[in-house]
C-alpha cells in the first residue's frame, strides 16, 4: 500500500472482538481520469447509458464537469419536469398525484403518461409495488441508474 502512495488500511471491529472489517483503498486517480474523459454526453442514449453503466467512483467526478449539459439534453428529450421528478424522488417515494402537485400539474393521467411515464421507460424510476400496478399505495422511486443521474445533474452526494 505504501509503495504505490494508498492510504493505510483501516482495521475495525466491535467491542467484543467476533468480526473484523478491513479497508483497503488504493489510488486510482489516473484510471478514473481516463474514465471521465471517456464520458461526453451528446444524447439522452448517452445519459442513459452512463445512468446504467458507469462506476460510483467515476459518477462523483463526471458529476462536477457536466451537470449543466446534462441537465439541457434530459429537458429536450425527456421535458421541462423530468429533471425535477428524478431530484423530488431522491430521498423519499412519492405517488403521482404528490409528484403532480409537486410540478403545479393537474393529477390527470396525460399528465402522467407525459411526465412520469418515459422516466419509468427508460428506468431513472421504477413502482414501489411492480407486482400490482393498480395497488393503493402505489408510489414511485428512484433506480440505482435514477441516483447515478441525481449525482450527474444536481451534484448531490448520497
Amino acid at each position: 500500500m505504501r509503495n504505490n502512495g494508498s492510504p493505510v488500511p483501516v482495521f475495525k471491529t466491535d467491542k467484543h472482538s467476533t468480526y473484523f472489517l478491513t479497508t483497503l483503498s488504493a489510488i486510482v486517480s489516473d484510471q478514473v481520469s481516463d474514465q471521465v474523459k471517456a464520458h461526453i454526453f451528446n444524447d439522452l442514449a448517452s445519459i442513459m447509458t452512463y445512468a446504467n453503466e458507469v462506476s460510483d467512483e467515476v459518477s462523483d467526478q463526471v458529476s462536477d464537469q457536466v451537470s449543466d449539459e446534462v441537465s439541457e439534453i434530459i429537458q429536450n428529450n425527456l421535458g421541462v419536469f423530468a429533471k425535477d421528478i428524478v431530484i423530488s424522488l431522491w430521498k423519499v417515494p412519492k405517488s403521482k398525484r404528490s409528484i403532480l402537485e409537486d410540478l403545479e400539474l393537474s393529477n390527470h393521467i396525460i399528465n402522467k403518461k407525459r411526465h412520469i411515464d418515459p422516466l419509468l421507460a427508460i428506468g431513472w424510476i421504477e413502482y414501489t409495488h411492480p407486482e400490482n400496478l393498480n395497488d393503493r399505495n402505489q408510489k414511485y422511486r428512484l433506480t440505482k441508474a435514477g441516483l447515478k443521474l441525481i449525482n450527474l445533474i444536481s451534484n448531490t452526494r448520497d
